[in-house]
């Protein structure tokens, strides 16, 4: 789309890989951008690399419009927004928010406090909203309530995995006769045991039984993901944010290196529920 000065871009932004974008790119369409010239990221915006937002930068030119459904797309932060605006209004690159209803084309500085307020305000709903819940979460923890992805097929998969794992090395089944073995759920025909999930819990197995007997290295740490190991540490981009302590980024790297990403906070737990069943794996 061209207007008067430059082209108008679009850029559209969710936080995780199973959040969809589409609603936003239907309306950066129906405000009349192309869907080539339409830019896109599947990454939290407290993280400043997002290669879309990069890639849309690089190719802006003073007199572009950028168009976003909402301006906490830019960004989670005010920092970060603000800073952003001021670079492209440096650039004379200018900024439309379709939901908050403010552009800087007209080079109103009213219309740029506007889009500074409507960021700080974005930020302090979030800080209210990580302010109530953090509470709530921290005190059902602490009633002994599971948070994230629920166990399927549980006890098919133990079974599975003690099959694997007590059997000899090189006589072990390979995955596909697991699948085969354990057959196909009737409702849905696809196989009890997925792929993912299984080597997942084997290398959560692994890990715990590599620690119970001794074979972790003595200079690794096991540390919590917590604030407690946490500090705060200057960026690129000169703002500061919470970095792991030394211990924290050995212990994390090594689960990462070595047990399919497994977490800090996870291994933990999970050591901690078989000492409590003190079950043999």
């Amino acid at each position: 789309m061209k207007n008067n000065n430059g082209n108008t871009y679009g850029y559209a932004r969710v936080s995780t890989t199973n959040q969809d974008f589409t609603s936003q790119v239907n309306a950066l369409m129906e405000a009349g951008i192309s869907e080539e010239n339409i830019f896109t990221d599947k990454i939290t915006g407290t993280k400043m690399k997002r290669t879309g937002l990069d890639e849309l930068l690089d190719k802006v030119e003073s007199g572009d419009v950028i168009v976003v459904w909402k301006l906490d797309r830019l960004g989670r932060s005010l920092s970060q927004v603000t800073s952003l605006l001021d670079k492209l209004t440096k650039r004379k690159i200018y900024i439309r928010s379709i939901a908050d209803g403010v552009d800087t084309s007209n080079n109103s500085p009213m219309a740029t406090a506007m889009m500074q307020l409507l960021a700080m305000f974005a930020e302090m709903e979030r800080n209210f909203i990580v302010a109530r819940t953090k509470p709530a979460i921290q005190k059902a923890r602490a009633e002994g309530r599971d948070f994230g992805r629920k166990e399927t097929n549980k006890k098919l998969y133990d079974v599975a995995l003690d099959e694997y794992m007590e059997t000899p090395e090189d006589e072990r089944p390979t995955f596909k006769t697991l699948q085969e073995r354990y057959g196909r759920d009737p409702q849905t025909g696809k196989y009890r045991l997925g792929e993912t999930s299984f080597f997942r819990k084997l290398a959560e197995r692994r890990a715990v039984d590599d620690y119970i007997n001794g074979r972790f290295p003595e200079d690794i740490p096991v540390v919590e993901d917590t604030d407690e190991n946490k500090h705060f540490e200057e960026n690129d981009q000169g703002e500061m944010e919470k970095v792991d302590n030394p211990d924290l980024e050995a212990f994390r790297g090594f689960l990462k290196k070595n047990y399919m990403s497994l977490k800090p906070n996870r291994f933990i737990k999970i050591v901690k529920e078989f000492k409590k069943k003190n079950i043999e794996l």
